[in-house]
């Protein structure tokens, strides 16, 4: 309709200006633009806005494409970024769920900052299990060489496993295993060998 007024008239009329700017195309395209980037970033400055029906439907259908390719870029964002953490996202999980179910139980607080505590520090016990099942998957030689470089801290510590021949040495790093203990904790364990890497112990 004619008698209509569209977005470039009230636009012309509220800010004035060159009579060019709205009657040229190219100047109407980068008008038209402008708007189509305003409303894409959600920025939303308010100076070109719909007059007629049609230009309201026509901003309703590109808002809503617009707020959907956000939610996708948003989503993939979050996505990648949790992969580059994993490690850090579960155990964030665990947390969560470890907190939910003292709530739920009604632990008392003093135990659960202990709770907290060692859920935190078994990540490390996490991290030994998985560079484990790496190392399997690697020749028997280079598992040796790896296991017995792993094993370098405690061969300097332990006086009769200095002495040890690479290969001896290799294989009992090959029988390690990482356990986690809360303070206090008594570990009835016979026969074996701990070495200690954080914390202290006594034997009773």
């Amino acid at each position: 309709d004619p008698s209509e007024t569209t977005w470039l008239m009230a636009l012309k009329h509220a800010k004035r200006g060159a009579d060019e700017k709205y009657e040229d195309p190219f100047g109407i395209y980068g008008l038209a633009l402008y708007w189509a980037t305003m409303t894409f970033t959600s920025i939303g400055y308010g100076d070109i806005t719909p007059q007629t029906s049609i230009e309201y439907w026509t901003c309703c259908g590109c808002m809503l494409v617009s707020g959907g390719a956000w939610a996708i870029t948003i989503g993939h964002v979050c996505g990648v970024i949790t992969q580059l953490f994993p490690r850090d996202v579960e155990m964030k999980q665990k947390l969560d769920d470890l907190n939910w179910l003292m709530h739920e139980r009604k632990v008392p607080e003093s135990m659960r900052a202990t709770m907290r505590r060692y859920v935190f520090e078994s990540a490390r016990i996490r991290r030994h299990e998985e560079e484990r099942a790496l190392v399997q998957q690697i020749s028997p030689m280079l598992q040796g060489h790896l296991m017995g470089c792993m094993m370098d801290m405690f061969r300097d510590r332990v006086f009769y496993i200095r002495d040890m021949p690479p290969e001896v040495v290799a294989a009992l790093s090959r029988e390690l295993r990482a356990s986690l203990y809360a303070p206090n904790e008594v570990v009835p364990m016979e026969r074996a060998l701990f070495a200690v890497r954080r914390g202290s112990g006594w034997r009773a």
